[in-house]
């Protein structure tokens, strides 16, 4: 039996159901949402009242269920403000639907390029209206279990509909690290499991890069050199980021490539001393090491 988690956001999506398995993608930790069972994650939003002590609101996310409908199986996920709790994946784990009323609803397109939408049409009872959802990535979050870098966001807003302004920020091998709607914003990360593994900013980028990315010297006072390995032969291009997540400094077109390895020699001397993280984006991958400036 399906579970419907009806929510004060009306949102509903319309496509034809496509037959797919619900299982996990072979690697799970390339998903950006990994469906498995005993998968878990826990949100907290602090509410700041002007004149009552501060509250703390919570939301737990956990896999513990699977369902199956016409052959095909689903997962039980209580998504925030969602309209339904019953998901699947593609195979590679790019695309996620939703089963509502008896049809498969293509809900997170994780395939869609950067400060671009996808389409989406609601059912008859809301008009008829095309909508878009609209990918706003983010560069660097962080939270109680960690900091992350870089974010995928979906924006989902529908002006007919009271409070149809969500949005989800994505970790891939994380899964959701921040959402909020209209009405309640920044609920971020505290605690998850993924795969059995409990979930820290490190696991957010792949094993082999974060063993052989270096920075050195490091603490640094004046100049550093990145070291990351790449079979690319395309610059890098690297941002600087304080404890607060924001970006104090950015080189483009950095570093010498040889196939191999890329190695850029960084200028820092104008960062205060302290703790930052370095992130180096080429092509469709990013890695982060932390830098120590100390003088």
């Amino acid at each position: 039996m399906l579970r419907l988690a009806l929510t004060l956001c009306a949102v509903a999506f319309f496509l034809r159901p496509q037959a797919a398995s619900a299982q996990a993608p072979p690697d799970s930790s390339l998903s950006y949402f990994p469906l498995e069972i005993g998968n878990s994650w826990t949100y907290l939003h602090v509410l700041q009242h002007p004149f009552m002590p501060w509250d703390t609101l919570y939301h737990d996310i956990t896999i513990d269920e699977t369902v199956v409908v016409n052959d095909t199986s689903y997962f039980v996920v209580p998504l925030f403000r969602a309209l339904s709790d019953t998901l699947r994946t593609d195979e590679t784990g790019d695309r996620v639907w939703m089963r509502y009323r008896g049809h498969d609803v293509l809900f997170l397109d994780f395939t869609v390029a950067p400060d671009s939408s996808y389409s989406m049409l609601l059912p008859d009872a809301y008009g008829g209206y095309d909508y878009h959802v609209r990918r706003e990535d983010r560069e660097y979050i962080r939270t109680d279990a960690g900091d992350f870098a870089p974010l995928l966001g979906l924006h989902f807003r529908i002006p007919e509909l009271l409070d149809s302004n969500l949005y989800y920020a994505f970790v891939r091998g994380v899964g959701i690290v921040n959402f909020g709607g209209a009405w309640i914003e920044g609920y971020r990360l505290s605690a998850a499991s993924v795969g059995g593994r409990t979930v820290t900013s490190v696991h957010s980028l792949p094993t082999t890069q974060r063993i052989m990315a270096s920075v050195y010297p490091n603490p640094a006072r004046d100049r550093v050199t990145l070291t990351v390995p790449s079979p690319h032969h395309t610059p890098l291009s690297i941002n600087a980021f304080d404890m607060l997540g924001r970006r104090v400094a950015q080189w483009q077109a950095a570093g010498d490539c040889d196939g191999s390895t890329c190695r850029a020699d960084l200028g820092v001397g104008d960062l205060a001393p302290g703790t930052y993280l370095l992130q180096a984006s080429q092509g469709d991958w990013t890695i982060a090491h932390p830098l120590i400036v100390h003088r």
